[in-house]
C-alpha cells in the first residue's frame, strides 16, 4: 500500500501560516556563502603576508601634542 504523496507544507495553500520558507532558494545561499568563505580566505591571507608598518608608527598621544614653540 503506497503512501499518499503529500505537498510540501511552503507550498499548502490550505495552510497559510506554514513556513514560507528560503524565498531565494538554496543555489544563491550556497553562492552568497562561497563569497563570504572566499572573502574571509583573501583578508586571512592578506593579513598574513603584510609587513608591520614600523617606520610610520607615531604614538598618537605625541601625534595629537602641539609642538613646542622651544621657549
Amino acid at each position: 500500500m503506497p503512501f499518499p504523496k503529500r505537498s510540501i507544507p511552503d507550498q499548502d495553500p490550505a495552510n497559510p501560516d506554514a513556513y514560507v520558507g528560503n524565498i531565494w532558494g538554496w543555489k544563491f545561499s550556497f553562492l552568497s556563502l562561497a563569497l563570504i568563505l572566499l572573502m574571509l580566505v583573501w583578508m586571512a591571507i592578506r593579513y598574513a603576508r603584510l609587513e608591520p608598518d614600523t617606520q610610520g608608527a607615531q604614538d598618537p598621544v605625541e601625534a595629537s601634542d602641539p609642538p613646542s614653540s622651544g621657549q
